[in-house]
C-alpha cells in the first residue's frame, strides 16, 4: 500500500488576506514613520547645537576670550542651514587653523534661524560666559510646508543672560513656529 503524503501549505486566498492585511498597516505606519523620523532629526540637531553652545561657552570662559558660534558660509550667504563652527570673536568657519570645533546640518530637513537681541549672525559668548548680546533665541523646524509637522517638531534653544543654553519643546509658550522665508 502506497500512502499519500499530504504537503502542509498556504492556499493562495491566505496568502492574498495576509497581503490585504500588510498593506493596510504600511498604509497606516509609513507616514506616521515619516513624521516619527522628522521629529527626531530635529530634535538630534536641536541637542547637537545646545552641545555647541554649552561647548562654546566653557571654552570662552577657559581661554578667558570671547569665542563665536558662527554658521557655515557658502557663497556670499551665513546660513546656518549649512552647520556652524565654534571660532575666536572676529573669525569665521572658512579658515580651518581658526575653528575650534565645526559641526554639518545631518540633515537638510531643518531651518534654524538665529535671533539674538544685537547680533543675528553669530552668538559670542565673553570670557566670563555670558552671551555678549544679552539673551539668545534660536528655533528649529522641518523645512516643510506641512504645519502640522512643523508644529509636533519644533524645538527652541532660549539662552539667558548668563549664557546657559535650554531646550524648549513646541508646548513651551514661550517657542513659537518661525515663517519660512
Amino acid at each position: 500500500m502506497t500512502h499519500i503524503r499530504f504537503m502542509r501549505a498556504f492556499t493562495l486566498i491566505e496568502l492574498m488576506v495576509t497581503i490585504a492585511v500588510l498593506g493596510i498597516v504600511l498604509f497606516i505606519a509609513v507616514p506616521n514613520f515619516y513624521k516619527f523620523v522628522i521629529k527626531q532629526e530635529v530634535k538630534s540637531q536641536t541637542s547637537e547645537l545646545a552641545l555647541t553652545l554649552m561647548y562654546a561657552r566653557s571654552e570662552a570662559m577657559k581661554l578667558q576670550k570671547p569665542i563665536a558660534v558662527v554658521p557655515m558660509k557658502t557663497s556670499n550667504n551665513d546660513r546656518w542651514v549649512n552647520g556652524w563652527c565654534v571660532v575666536p570673536k572676529g573669525k569665521n568657519c572658512s579658515n580651518t587653523s581658526d575653528v575650534l570645533r565645526q559641526f554639518e546640518v545631518s540633515s537638510n530637513h531643518i531651518i534654524s534661524s538665529p535671533n539674538t537681541q544685537y547680533a543675528s549672525t553669530q552668538l559670542v559668548f565673553t570670557a566670563r560666559g555670558s552671551l555678549e548680546s544679552g539673551t539668545g533665541f534660536i528655533t528649529l523646524q522641518p523645512d516643510s510646508n506641512d504645519k502640522n509637522l512643523n508644529e509636533g517638531s519644533l524645538r527652541c534653544i532660549d539662552i539667558n543672560r548668563q549664557g546657559r543654553a535650554r531646550v524648549l519643546t513646541a508646548s513651551d509658550t514661550i517657542c513659537q513656529v518661525v515663517q519660512k522665508s
